[in-house]
């Protein structure tokens, strides 16, 4: 168990980052630091815990259906855990949504390409505030 024998933070940069990140970013200082400390902070119960959620989710499409309020996806063109298709999915079943990807980005979009991210929220928003 490499989480038991070297820590949280380390085993999250040998298994997780290359999940959570676009490859081109796994050797970023600032992203190890900030995944390396999450582990730390949270443990590996807790990831574990979040792991197996994700892996045994149930499809809330028809939840998401109906969603009626407005909805805006961004997500990253390589996300590992989240694949464009199951993005793709929600903005056809989630009324009036709207969907942007990030290229060359995984599953951290915020984090990875935080300036990428923040123009189309922005813009939304202001789109959003503007029509009520």
């Amino acid at each position: 168990d490499l989480a038991g024998r070297t820590g949280p933070g380390e085993m999250s940069l040998k298994e997780l980052l290359p999940v959570l990140v676009h490859t081109s970013l796994t050797g970023d200082p600032f992203i190890k630091r900030i995944v390396f400390d999450m582990a730390e902070k949270y443990g590996i119960d807790r990831i574990s815990s979040h792991a197996d959620a994700l892996a045994s989710r149930q499809n809330y499409s028809d939840i998401l259906a109906e969603v009626n309020c407005p909805v805006l996806i961004i997500h990253g063109s390589d996300d590992k855990l989240c694949p464009v298709e199951i993005h793709k999915h929600m903005e056809t079943i989630i009324p009036g949504s709207k969907r942007v990807e990030i290229n060359n980005c995984g599953h951290l979009s915020s984090l990875e390409k935080p300036e990428l991210v923040s123009i189309p929220l922005n813009k939304w928003l202001e789109e959003y505030f503007q029509a009520e």
